[in-house]
């Protein structure tokens, strides 16, 4: 937690902090929890436990724990894919129950699942997309935002594809869904958040070194990418620009040796 008051910092008061706080040990989530609180969190994260997997009560028992440990707004986190943990919507409709408890980052992939939940819970768990190549249609059935990998990258397209929709624009957020789908394949090509972070880093934000260098190329040498979204590729040792493929508006770069920054999109 000792992040969160760097965080606060940055944000100066722009934005909600939504501390992540999830274990697998119930005991180590409520303590995390408690921490974040007193680190000046506005709001909680909680992902399911992973790996030591439980039952559909468990997981009640589990995030009840940690809604109680503070008196924080708690979204709850289910990617099934990444924890072997699904909470299903009779559940959440027993966690909605819980005064604290307002939202779901829902990364299951299961529209059928979603629209159950949506229609469980009604207002009482307000549910954002987990999965940025699924947004269009997670807001279609209920979903009032997505929580982002994508954004991270491209912010203002993002918030334009989910503005656009309640805008009643459906057709731009189709397209911008659409627009951006091959960026967003391309972030999840390796491990998240090893594609995001070598993105960023490339954009100039200081965001540590990537676990593993994400290995990408064309052929057998490779083009050197450094960048994200709708741009130009440098060669390794030549300069080139990134930025906005369309209008031409950018900045010049040394792009490095081939094959050490990820390809996230070629225009």
């Amino acid at each position: 937690m000792r992040s969160s008051p760097f965080a606060r910092k940055k944000l100066h008061g722009r934005l909600p902090l939504i501390a992540g706080a999830g274990s697998n040990n119930t005991a180590h989530a409520v303590e995390l929890s408690k921490a974040a609180a007193e680190a000046g969190a506005d709001a909680l994260l909680h992902v399911t436990p992973y790996y030591n997997k439980t039952s559909q009560t468990g997981l009640y028992l589990h995030f009840k724990a940690c809604a109680e440990a503070t008196r924080l707004p708690v979204i709850l986190y289910n990617v099934p894919t990444r924890t072997g943990m699904n909470i299903l919507p009779e559940t959440y409709l027993k966690l909605s129950r819980i005064s604290n408890i307002v939202a779901a980052k829902e990364a299951s992939g299961n529209f059928s699942q979603m629209a159950k939940i949506s229609a469980l819970c009604g207002d009482d768990l307000t549910l954002y997309s987990g999965n940025d190549d699924q947004i269009t249609s997670a807001l279609a059935i209920g979903a009032k935002g997505v929580i982002s990998v994508l954004a991270n990258i491209v912010p203002e397209a993002t918030h334009d594809i989910c503005q656009s929709y309640f805008d009643g624009d459906s057709a731009r957020s189709d397209t911008l869904q659409l627009t951006y789908l091959e960026l967003i394949e391309n972030l999840f090509r390796d491990v998240n958040p090893i594609p995001v972070k070598q993105a960023m880093k490339d954009m100039g934000f200081e965001v540590g070194v990537p676990a593993a260098l994400v290995r990408y190329g064309r052929g057998s040498g490779g083009t050197a990418s450094r960048l994200y979204g709708a741009v130009w590729l440098g060669t390794a040792g030549q300069t080139d620009w990134y930025g906005d493929g369309q209008t031409g508006t950018g900045h010049p770069f040394v792009a490095e040796e081939p094959l050490k920054s990820c390809i996230l999109m070629e225009s």
